[in-house]
């Protein structure tokens, strides 16, 4: 609509004798479209209000038959599988240097400096060895590469129904949970390039939902099991220890920490009773540069830059950082504050938190994945296969961000987008490294960081709150049986209830 003056009015007329008329103008209407947009407008919010209210419905509907859909997702999975693995060419990178560098250890040799392969020297774990010498000797050394491939579809369909279980404890909808299986790369990592980055995965994840089972020691063996496979485990440590922590003294706590290094010491046990610096110095090395041109993210940074020690010690040192902040950002959620924590920890020997605060599955797992996140962000180099490390927590993680489900799905979408880009670019390392940040803020914002129990101080402020309506109640009953009160105290009653029913005082 548009303000047209009267035809009445003359050119000579002055402004005050002079009325505006507010007439509808539909030339004007059509020729802005504003009539239309608003039409439009009205109608896509009816349908996404359709669309909301159907996917409530689908999900309300499926979170009454959660195991149901979880075995047929984990049926349509080796469904796939084997189509994947029949129709779709493998491709040879690491399998043949592992079954070399396997049958290297079987055949007698325990010094890791003098274990090589074709694609170079060993670089894992003793448990990487003794899995793949498992798998060597069901695979006739490595040449039945089709029964590998099935032995690593079963691998992943096991993970995958430990994801789920593990999704399901934490409450999250089952209707998210198909997302768990579109992963391009995942498929490609799992049977078609045979890695050893899915063991890990089972073994976190399996450790992962022991912790929430409060299943500690369990859940600590599962995780050096983890680590004894490769080194990458350690990104989930920092949260770990801090939820050992948080539910042991210290006594118990450095009990876990025994059980975890006895783990592996018993696993390289043969290696290190031989040649125990070159075992370290192998499977445990953290100055290793990886090549520039194999990296999936940081690859927008020049290479001299990239392979330089100062870059690694400002990775690390913001690695270092964000860890740090985010489980004292946790306590002080969860607790009275760091402090109180360390008090009650060292000083008075007990658990760092009372149950009721640690015992929440969701927070529990969150706060594992996104100190995981933290490092893979940080992280120097990225290879393909290391996508596998955090693809399965990744659902799990945009729903508990504060962003809206359509940027949730698009940060999913360009995430998997990344990870299928080969080579890697300038544009698709720094779009990767836009989606973790945004992840990792999303998360910090999402306010996901919550204990079963609300804070000592808002406990404290909630217990005021019932004393005040409490006694309200009570004035309000005695006011209303005179005998039951004086005169004096009748009035000072009066004058509560008048001020809390918000009318004034007689």
């Amino acid at each position: 609509m548009t303000i047209r003056r009267s035809s009445s009015c003359s050119s000579a007329s002055s402004s005050a004798s002079c009325r505006a008329t507010l007439l509808p103008d539909d030339d004007a209407m059509s020729s802005t479209g504003r009539r239309p947009s608003l039409q439009t407008t009205s109608s896509s919010r009816s349908i996404m209000a359709a669309t909301g209210d159907a996917f409530a419905r689908v999900a309300k509907a499926a979170d009454r038959h959660p195991y149901t859909i979880m075995a047929g997702l984990v049926a349509l999975e080796i469904i796939f599988d084997r189509a994947l693995i029949a129709r779709v060419p493998y491709t040879e990178i690491d399998w043949l240097t592992y079954m070399q560098q396997v049958g290297l250890v079987l055949a007698g040799e325990r010094d890791y400096s003098a274990i090589s392969g074709d694609t170079g020297p060993l670089v894992y774990p003793a448990g990487h060895v003794w899995i793949y010498g498992a798998l060597h000797g069901a695979t006739n050394g490595g040449t039945n590469r089709i029964l590998a491939q099935y032995l690593f579809a079963a691998l992943h369909c096991l993970t995958l129904a430990v994801v789920m279980i593990l999704y399901r404890v934490c409450q999250f909808p089952v209707i998210t949970f198909p997302l768990l299986c579109l992963s391009k790369r995942l498929h490609s990592i799992y049977v078609l390039r045979l890695f050893n980055d899915p063991f890990v995965t089972l073994f976190t994840m399996a450790s992962l939902l022991a912790l929430t089972r409060n299943r500690t020691w369990i859940a600590s063996t599962l995780f050096s099991l983890g680590l004894s496979v490769k080194m990458n485990a350690l990104l989930a440590a920092p949260a770990l220890l801090y939820q050992l922590a948080m539910r042991h003294g210290p006594l118990a706590f450095f009990a876990h920490v025994l059980l975890i290094v006895t783990i592996q010491i018993g696993v390289a046990l043969p290696f290190l009773a031989h040649a125990p610096r070159a075992y370290l110095s192998r499977a445990f090395d953290m100055s290793r540069v990886f090549m520039h041109k194999w990296t999936v993210n940081w690859r927008f940074v020049p290479e001299p830059a990239f392979v330089s020690p100062a870059f690694a010690l400002v990775l690390v040192s913001i690695w270092f950082a964000l860890v740090v902040g985010m489980l004292v950002w946790w306590n002080a959620r969860h607790q009275r504050g760091l402090p109180s924590a360390l008090a009650r920890w060292f000083v008075r020997g007990k658990p760092g938190a009372p149950r009721n605060v640690w015992d929440d599955a969701r927070a529990t797992v969150t706060l594992a994945f996104a100190v995981q996140l933290v490092g893979i962000t940080t992280a120097r180099s990225l290879h393909y296969q290391f996508y596998a490390w955090y693809a399965m927590a990744l659902p799990m993680l945009v729903q508990v961000t504060d962003w809206t489900w359509p940027t949730r799905l698009a940060i999913l979408a360009a995430i998997e987008y990344c990870w299928n880009v080969f080579p890697s670019t300038n544009f698709s390392s720094a779009l990767l490294l836009a989606c973790h940040l945004a992840l990792l803020v999303g998360v910090m914002r999402g306010h996901v960081f919550t204990a079963a129990a609300a804070p000592a101080r808002g406990r404290r402020r909630s217990a005021r709150r019932r004393s005040i309506q409490a006694t309200v109640r009570k004035a309000t009953t005695t006011a209303r049986d005179p005998a039951a009160a004086g005169p004096q105290r009748r009035m000072s009653i009066q004058k509560t209830v008048n001020v809390r029913q918000g009318s004034p005082a007689q």
